[in-house]
């Protein structure tokens, strides 16, 4: 079974939605023997990190021309830079385990995403009341 996009919606109007069938990723009861499993898991690391790095790269542009808000501070600046650059790495890691457990790749791309979104460190630093 090919995987194939299929676009969501009534003929005459725009699409509602896009969706690609991962079954063979996570639909399949014999997804550790399925040789489609590693294939898509790859192939969905690499557009990841196609997307990852044009975002990093757009993102040191715009610091570069001063195209970012004047009241993002130095730190606020550095810190969305920090959280950027290091996960490129990691994805490429990922990929690699993608080759061999697909699975386990897949939990590595949403926790890479978790890690991206939510703000530890802000969470970490909140004030206690007395």
């Amino acid at each position: 079974m090919i995987t194939t996009p299929t676009v969501s919606g009534k003929p005459g109007q725009a699409p509602t939605g896009i969706s690609c069938d991962l079954y063979p990723l996570i639909g399949s009861h014999s997804t550790w023997t399925d040789p489609r499993g590693p294939v898509t898991a790859t192939v969905y690391g690499i557009n990841l990190l196609l997307a990852m790095s044009m975002v990093s790269v757009r993102w040191r542009y715009a610091v570069h021309l001063r195209l970012v808000r004047p009241d993002l501070g130095d730190q606020d600046v550095k810190a969305l830079t920090k959280r950027l650059t290091p996960t490129l790495g990691v994805r490429v890691v990922m990929i690699l385990l993608g080759l061999f457990l697909p699975v386990l790749a897949v939990l590595g791309y949403l926790a890479i995403a978790v890690f991206i979104l939510v703000p530890f460190s802000a969470l970490r630093h909140r004030t206690q009341p007395a």
